[in-house]
């Protein structure tokens, strides 16, 4: 299982056929200790390529997090938490529709999306450096296949068929995450602070 020809064979059948790599994630043998260990990691590495990206680029920090990078013990705590929120809206909702995932399967799922993502973030700061009008249409690719995966990983989880039907409830709650995203990060003053203009 810890074979690098398995993960690169994983992370390309992931893009493939989703659905079919998140059956193999569900069936490995990891202990949930690995799983927060592993999230973690992905944490950590994501918020370095995002310092180191915002070091290249004249927006800074702020043009690739909606939050202040200051202080990066508050950033990876926030992060966390609200990828923990995920995992639980990708298992609480898809219950409430009838699904019969588990907590520990969402777990599996959160964390491979982040992995793969974080792939995609890595070209990203490499093309910031070598092809720099490339990074903008990665950073739109790796939208689009957060919002491919979490579809197709769903619908395995929770043994859903149609997978347009979980895609319409994953852009609809991907909305009332993002409002609620918002409203946390402003109570809690962690939106980049904004210059003022003087006209």
């Amino acid at each position: 299982m810890g074979d690098f020809t398995f993960w690169k064979d994983l992370v390309v059948e992931t893009v493939k056929s989703p659905r079919t790599a998140a059956e193999r994630i569900l069936a490995l043998d990891l202990p949930r200790t690995a799983l927060w260990q592993m999230l973690a990691l992905e944490i950590i590495l994501s918020l370095m390529l995002t310092q180191l990206a915002g070091a290249i680029t004249p927006g800074g920090t702020e043009a690739f997090m909606p939050i202040d990078m200051s202080n990066p013990i508050i950033a990876v705590v926030f992060i966390g938490a609200m990828t923990v929120f995920l995992v639980l809206l990708v298992h609480r909702i898809g219950l409430l529709f009838g699904g019969q995932g588990t907590f520990e399967g969402a777990l599996r799922l959160v964390v491979w999306q982040q992995w793969v993502v974080l792939l995609l973030q890595a070209a990203q700061l490499l093309s910031l450096v070598l092809v720099p009008p490339l990074a903008w249409l990665i950073g739109l690719g790796s939208y689009g296949l957060t919002l491919w995966l979490l579809t197709n990983f769903i619908a395995a989880l929770h043994g859903f068929r149609s997978r347009l039907a979980v895609f319409a409830g994953v852009l609809f709650t991907g909305m009332l995450f993002a409002f609620f995203l918002l409203f946390v990060l402003q109570l809690f003053g962690l939106l980049p602070p904004m210059e003022m203009t003087h006209v």
